[in-house]
């Protein structure tokens, strides 16, 4: 009877262990209390296109998560888009910048490469059209050029019904 309650004991530990952020790593967050705690930087003059390598993007629910690699980045003259009234969908990714000291500086809406629409055509010659989910993609991804930025987290939306909330997939290491 013992070593099944320590068996127990283990599983539960482990489990509740799974299911805490890891450090460094955000948790869960709703969409809406992203765009009423970080305002997106209004005057940018100077941007960042990150190239960013993901593999694992189809694989929601599997044991390990998304990896992603930073490919290369350069800084080009130039501004960004403010998302004034920001839809989000389930062909988005979300975008957050963090400086050092993990304080966000700005966030930004991009499509996901990971999911591609595609359509055929049938024997009838009627059109049949679907979305295909792609493990490994490259992303491009245009950040702006704030001193301090040190990381960007991309998050996955999901919709509860009610709201969206971002579920954190990974996240980039930016060359200072």
């Amino acid at each position: 009877m013992r070593p099944t309650l320590t068996a127990l004991a283990i599983l539960a530990l482990a489990s509740s262990a799974a299911s805490q952020p890891q450090e460094g790593r955000p948790s869960a967050r709703s969409f809406q209390g992203l765009v009423s705690e970080v305002v997106q930087v209004p005057d940018v003059r100077r941007v960042r296109r990150l190239r960013i390598a993901a593999a694992g993007m189809a694989a929601e629910g599997a044991d390990a998560p998304p990896t992603f690699d930073l490919l290369g980045q350069r800084v080009v003259p130039g501004g960004l888009r403010r998302e004034r009234f920001p839809e989000l969908s389930y062909d988005r990714l979300v975008v957050v910048v963090q400086d050092v000291d993990g304080r966000e500086l700005d966030w930004r809406l991009v499509p996901n490469p990971g999911i591609v629409r595609a359509d055929a055509s049938l024997v009838d010659g009627r059109l049949q059209g679907g979305t295909i989910e792609l493990d490994s993609v490259e992303m491009s991804v245009a950040i702006p050029d704030l001193p301090g930025v040190d990381r960007v987290f991309l998050y996955r939306p999901r919709w509860t019904g009610s709201e969206y909330w971002l579920d954190p997939i990974g996240q980039v290491q930016v060359e200072r």
